[in-house]
């Protein structure tokens, strides 16, 4: 009986790996940094484009903008790395090192800073401020 519990967990074991390498294996989807790009303009937030980090102010927000240089010429992904409640984008930033690992596998990461309230920098849990961040990423 025992012999029969281990079958049916190898076979389900391996209908899962299959499974899994089927999803992943996505041709069509090209992996960031790939993909030639026109030269980015810049706008009335973004003034100019370069590549590093640095902090913009857009729609009454602050953002720290980590942007690699292969950013500059091809396609790259974003990831928007939002902090809790009394910290900021920097301390965001230190703690999970998102910047140096999305940048090494080409993401441009954008990490907002709250504004303060009488609570201490933290997000409006109505979504006041969720197209302030909606704006930096359509940009």
């Amino acid at each position: 009986m025992k012999k029969i519990y281990f079958y049916y967990a190898l076979a389900i074991l391996l209908l899962g790996l299959t499974v899994s390498n089927l999803v992943n294996a996505q041709p069509n989807t090209p992996w960031p940094a790939t993909l030639s790009i026109p030269k980015p303009e810049p706008d009335t937030c973004i003034k100019k484009i370069k590549a590093g980090s640095f902090d913009l102010k857009c729609d009454g927000l602050l953002f720290v903008l980590h942007v690699p240089s292969i950013c500059l010429k091809k396609a790259c992904g974003l990831i928007v790395d939002v902090h809790g409640w009394q910290m900021s984008g920097d301390l965001q930033d230190y703690y999970t090192n998102i910047s140096n690992l999305g940048g090494d596998a080409g993401y441009i990461v954008v990490n907002p800073t709250a504004n303060r309230t009488q609570y201490g920098r933290s997000w409006s849990y109505l979504g006041d401020n969720d197209s302030q961040i909606f704006s930096i990423m359509e940009r």
